[in-house]
């Protein structure tokens, strides 16, 4: 399957020139809603702003979203202008095209303000330039499949070795759209209700409820040999959370 370039980062702003883009990064260091705020008196350069940045990156990733790959349409309300570090925590960058992607709506939502720095014990002055500043995959430091790839379905799994990869899935959220696919291995009917059953297990902690979901999911796949496949690896993928949970635990204790 295809996945996305490594963007080549905008160096040069085309749509306006180095004063006014002077002027919003000093007005939005002082107040990251600026980004969407309407009534700002320099809107016009804001938008100016947006959408260059996000046709460049739109392009440069080949159409697809910096985390997860997955193919976006030429149209804004499909995929965000993308935060690398974020602007609520961030907004000193907002307006840097070099801590700009484009993402799809999910990955930005689930990503959201979350820390994305190995290093959050000092605060950048300015925007770190190294991928090993990043404990995610960074859109433009880093080629998105030395980090992440697609199995035989669609699935986004880590490279065996990457914590990169662990990290991006987790913060992104990508099980959501791992579902999505496993889900079309049902009949049409069960879809639905096999998705939002995915959802449940590995949102649950207890193993009754856990199994509980897992029973129903078997009683929806029926005879399909690609869907029974689907409930097996979902035990497989619990069976290695709560080890994984009990090893924290363990080491929690021990500390």
């Amino acid at each position: 399957m295809t996945f996305r370039d490594k963007a080549a980062r905008l160096l040069q702003l085309t749509e306006i020139n180095e004063a006014e883009h002077g002027t919003i990064k000093s007005d939005g260091a002082l107040n990251h809603h600026l980004w969407s705020d309407g009534e700002y008196l320099h809107r016009d350069l804001v938008n100016r702003f947006r959408a260059e940045v996000k046709d460049h990156y739109f392009w440069h990733q080949g159409s697809r979203c910096c985390y997860c790959s997955m193919e976006l349409q030429y149209h804004g309300r499909v995929f965000d202008a993308e935060h690398i570090l974020d602007k609520y925590g961030f907004p000193e960058f907002m307006f840097f095209p070099d801590n700009i992607a484009v993402a799809c709506v999910i990955c930005n939502t689930h990503k959201s303000t979350k820390s994305v720095l190995t290093g959050n014990d000092v605060r950048p002055v300015t925007i770190p330039t190294q991928s090993e500043d990043y404990k995610i995959l960074h859109p433009h430091f880093d080629e998105w499949n030395h980090h992440l790839r697609f199995d035989d379905i669609g699935r986004i799994l880590p490279v065996e070795g990457s914590a990169k990869g662990t990290e991006t899935i987790s913060i992104c959220a990508m099980d959501g759209i791992n579902f999505l696919r496993l889900a079309q291995k049902f009949s049409p009917g069960s879809r639905k209700d096999a998705y939002e059953l995915m959802c449940k297990v590995v949102g649950y902690r207890s193993p009754r409820k856990i199994e509980y979901a897992l029973t129903l999911m078997q009683e929806l796949a029926e005879q399909s040999p690609d869907a029974i496949a689907v409930v097996e690896t979902l035990r497989e993928k619990v069976t290695q959370m709560q080890a994984q949970r009990a090893a924290e635990a363990a080491a929690a204790i021990a500390g």
